[in-house]
């Protein structure tokens, strides 16, 4: 279900593709980035996210949503047959089925391809603004809090008239992250080490946007 807590971590991996060493390249590259554009800063993953169930004891907190389109479904698959790890077909097609279809049930999915595709063009203010879009949709995506906390934290200028809202905000994602990680049920699609080792991934950034 698109409103079922997202956790891609388990995915990084498969496609060669480390959040968290693209991570650390956001956090160098952003200097330059911030003289360019206004406040920005961030990392994330790529490659198709899985769903996971939603936390135990959570209720789903659902995105408004329309019935799929047979069209929509066409373009769906038509989005799902562009390999996972070409970003520039990617991104373009993501940003396009958003404009095309604003309250699709598939949204998540469209906004984790662009925080994993920004991220691995080291598009850092691009990256932030798909992320905290998908937050909005689904607040317990812990792959995605994790990522935004950590890239939100090293890639903090000080010197920036948003540096106390940045800084607040990698420390909301990170302990939000940190909270509902250990209470995600494990989804049928995966085996106890792939569960583990997206907890464990997503946990890692987490605890890195609190410098821990």
């Amino acid at each position: 279900p698109a409103n079922a807590t997202a956790f891609a971590g388990t995915l990084f991996c498969a496609y060669g593709f480390s959040p968290v060493a693209s991570a650390r390249q956001a956090a160098q590259s952003a200097p330059a980035q911030q003289q360019q554009q206004p406040a920005a800063a961030d990392k994330k993953p790529d490659a198709a996210p899985l769903q996971l169930d939603t936390p135990q004891g959570s209720t789903p907190q659902a995105a408004p949503t329309v019935p799929p389109t047979p069209q929509e479904e066409t373009d769906y698959k038509a989005f799902q047959a562009i390999p996972a790890n070409d970003v520039d077909k990617r991104i373009p097609a993501a940003e396009g089925f958003l404009q095309k279809y604003p309250q699709s049930q598939y949204r998540p999915m469209m906004y984790q391809t662009l925080v994993s595709g920004y991220l691995a063009k080291q598009e850092v203010p691009k990256m932030i603004d798909a992320g905290e879009k998908e937050i909005a949709l689904n607040p317990n995506d812990t792959p995605i809090l994790g990522l935004m906390g950590q890239t939100l934290a090293r890639t903090l200028n000080p010197k920036s008239p948003d540096a106390m809202s940045q800084l607040t905000r990698a420390e909301m994602y990170s302990k939000r992250a940190i909270e509902v990680t250990p209470t995600l049920t494990k989804p049928a699609e995966l085996t106890d080490e792939q569960f583990n080792n997206a907890k464990n991934n997503a946990l890692e950034m987490a605890y890195s946007g609190l410098g821990l």
